[in-house]
């Protein structure tokens, strides 16, 4: 359980988002590749044009949405560094939804269920 605190030090919940294709490559290209968009293939150009944009090997409809969950720490703009990603969050389309969840109980739960990893 020590190792919990070393992993996720500061308590962080889930925030769910309805997000399109557009948003998505928005707040990918905001991050830098800093942070994983899974299970999508994401590929921007140098001037931040999509790409390719794959969700489980194949090419996604431009007006799919998608239920994300990002941490809170990230949605309120994970320090200034995502103020795109917050604004996007901020839209009344994006049907935001805070998630009763802690991330570092979570992560303990996981492991307790698992024994060993």
């Amino acid at each position: 359980m020590e190792d919990c605190w070393e992993l996720l030090p500061y308590e962080n919940g889930l925030v769910v988002a309805e997000l399109g294709v557009s948003e998505l490559t928005t707040i990918v290209a905001e991050d830098r590749g800093k942070r994983t968009l899974w299970p999508f293939e994401v590929e921007l150009g140098n001037a931040g044009e999509t790409k390719k944009f794959l969700y489980k090997g194949e090419p996604v409809d431009p007006a799919r949405r998608f239920k994300i969950a990002f941490n809170t720490y990230d949605g309120q703009s994970g320090g200034q560094d995502l103020m795109r990603l917050s604004e996007i969050l901020a839209r009344p389309e994006s049907k935001r939804e805070e998630m009763q969840v802690s991330t570092r109980q979570a992560l303990m739960d996981y492991l307790l269920d698992k024994g060993k990893i």
